[in-house]
């Protein structure tokens, strides 16, 4: 019988490393799945990506949420600040139930005032533990997250079509 080699789990704590963007599209699952797994957060799980355009935040956004199970098409919020997506009770990573109802795409790129996300909505996005809400250029929007987000930052890397993945608060 042919011997199979087990696809290696990346480690989500430590310092940066660099990955393929294939390796980055790993890295959305495997988070995914750890925030699966984790118990849900009061208030809301932030998954906070930082990194300048062109790095793959989106593309990480992407892959992560239809990880959780997103069905519909995964695009970029960024001409509407946010989109939610209903998540289902089952997840297909882990056969388990899940511990969100909602996972909400925000994109800050264009936001001109960090206060606009407060009349859209965001303190009640935040305040629900039923609720993932991934966000891209988080740092412009750093004062009114949780202190418990999940933080992402992201680096072209040295070599071609390379990131530099660091994550910390997980």
């Amino acid at each position: 019988m042919p011997r199979t080699t087990p696809k290696k789990q990346l480690t989500l704590a430590g310092p940066p490393r660099l990955v393929s963007e294939a390796g980055l599209s790993r890295v959305a699952k495997d988070l995914a799945k750890k925030v699966l797994e984790k118990p849900s957060a009061k208030p809301a799980t932030v998954i906070a990506l930082s990194g300048e355009l062109g790095v793959g935040k989106t593309t990480f956004t992407k892959v992560f949420l239809k990880a959780l199970g997103v069905r519909e098409s995964v695009t970029s919020p960024t001409f509407i600040l946010f989109r939610p997506y209903p998540l289902p009770p089952i997840n297909q990573l882990t056969n388990q139930p899940t511990n969100f109802d909602l996972a909400y795409h925000i994109d800050c790129y264009r936001l001109e005032n960090p206060k606009e996300l407060l009349k859209l909505g965001l303190k009640e996005m935040l305040q629900n533990p039923r609720h993932l809400v991934v966000i891209e250029w988080a740092e412009r929007v750093k004062k009114f997250l949780p202190k418990k987000a999940i933080w992402l930052k992201l680096e072209h890397g040295a070599r071609k079509n390379t990131r530099k993945v660091a994550i910390r608060g997980f």
